[in-house]
């Protein structure tokens, strides 16, 4: 059986993984939530404007109250 334990940060000395937060806006914008190609391969819109990036924020945010979330 899985326990779940949400979502956590992951240090290396090569790669930081952490929970999205607000200020990580800008970066999705660039590297993919506006890139068709990319999002289209989740099947997922296309997110141009800091108001449609902070939508998506709030839903990934918000979800990380539950422990069975992983984002």
């Amino acid at each position: 059986m899985i326990t779940n334990v949400g979502t956590h940060s992951i240090d290396t000395q090569r790669l930081f993984l952490h929970r999205f937060e607000y200020s990580d806006n800008a970066s999705m914008r660039k590297y993919w939530v506006s890139d068709k190609n990319v999002q289209s391969m989740y099947r997922k819109p296309v997110y141009t404007t800091e108001s449609e990036v902070n939508e998506l924020l709030d839903r990934y945010i918000d979800s990380y109250q539950n422990e069975d979330y992983y984002r």
